[in-house]
């Protein structure tokens, strides 16, 4: 069953310091070949007026994937909403 987390819910878990020391091993690991992380895809909606954007990876070392996706919708400032939402 796949895990979903809110922006809201990260900020509460993630420390700073926590978060700086992981993207350290990730860099490395992604140097190293031991993960995956491929170009960010965008699919633009038929009325280029918003777009979805997956960003997937796989760590080798604990065989974890993950995809963070978001929607952005450029009309979203008019009504007085975030235009991008994660």
């Amino acid at each position: 069953m796949p895990l979903l987390v809110s922006s809201v819910e990260v900020k509460k878990i993630l420390k700073m310091d926590d978060c700086i020391n992981l993207m350290e091993k990730v860099f490395i690991a992604l140097q190293k070949g031991q993960s995956i992380q491929p170009l960010r895809q965008a699919m633009w909606l038929p009325d280029k007026n918003g777009l979805l954007g997956t960003m997937p990876a796989f760590d080798g070392n604990s065989k974890m994937n993950g995809i963070k996706v978001v929607s952005v919708f450029l009309d979203n400032h008019a009504k007085a909403c975030h235009h991008i939402r994660e």
